[in-house]
């Protein structure tokens, strides 16, 4: 990277992508639910078993004739490595800490100026707080965005030469690929037509149109229901064959 390169766009890229990954982490929420609710609709009218959806798949039965007593399954638990846990942890960079300590001086709750406004003072809490946070799990990209929002200055050729905002930038832009790669993003960004066509698919890949697959519901005797035919699947939205 350039050592000419403008410090303040380059961060200011990561977060344009943190919001792109948010609202697609947002949009994919929803229409995760939605389609859940789709397939739960047609499982319940095709009627067939689906070990996934009914939850019949068999679990080891505990009836008091295992082997392995309790105090053997303890022994081969993982202890704790307390020495290991005591190790000191990396050090973090001198220039993350000066950086947070400039932070620090102006969100901590003792060094606030008096005159600001509750919304500030709790804006810079929420800032201090969030910032220490980072710190502590060595998010070092957060705790610099966290500067550039209120005005304190990055010093650039350490952040340049750290990596750290080509390496957010490479990791945020391969998960919103990953999300909108994802069904679900399909799912959201698909017609009622295409949805149709997804749903289709998702019955032909669980095998629900299958004879063997018909010959066992979901549920069973009086006054449940019965689940419908392929005949009469086919006349409904989900099956609906294309003319």
């Amino acid at each position: 990277m350039s050592q000419k390169t403008n410090i303040k766009k380059l961060i200011l890229l990561v977060k344009l992508l943190i919001e792109e990954k948010e609202e697609c982490e947002s949009i994919c929420h929803d229409a995760k639910r939605e389609f859940e609710e789709s397939i739960m609709q047609a499982h319940y009218d095709f009627n067939v078993h689906d070990d996934a959806l009914d939850g019949n798949a068999q679990k080891p039965s505990n009836d008091g004739n295992d082997d392995t007593s309790n105090s053997e399954k303890h022994s081969d638990e993982t202890v704790p490595d307390i020495a290991s846990e005591e190790q000191e942890k990396p050090h973090h960079p001198a220039w993350i800490k000066k950086l947070y300590r400039k932070i620090a001086i102006i969100t901590h709750p003792d060094k606030m100026q008096s005159s600001a406004s509750a919304a500030m003072k709790e804006r810079f809490l929420d800032i201090y707080r969030r910032s220490k946070i980072c710190l502590e799990s060595y998010d070092y990209m957060s705790v610099i965005i966290f500067a550039t929002d209120i005005d304190v200055k990055i010093p650039k050729d350490e952040v340049i030469k750290s990596g750290i905002i080509d390496t957010e930038n490479k990791k945020l832009r391969s998960e919103i690929s990953s999300i909108k790669n994802s069904v679900y993003w399909q799912w959201a960004n698909s017609t009622p037509e295409e949805k149709e066509k997804i749903l289709k698919d998702f019955v032909t890949s669980r095998g629900w149109m299958s004879k063997e697959n018909q010959r066992k519901k979901s549920r069973k005797g009086a006054g449940s229901h019965p689940g419908k035919s392929i005949s009469q699947m086919k006349k409904s939205k989900i099956l609906k064959e294309k003319k």
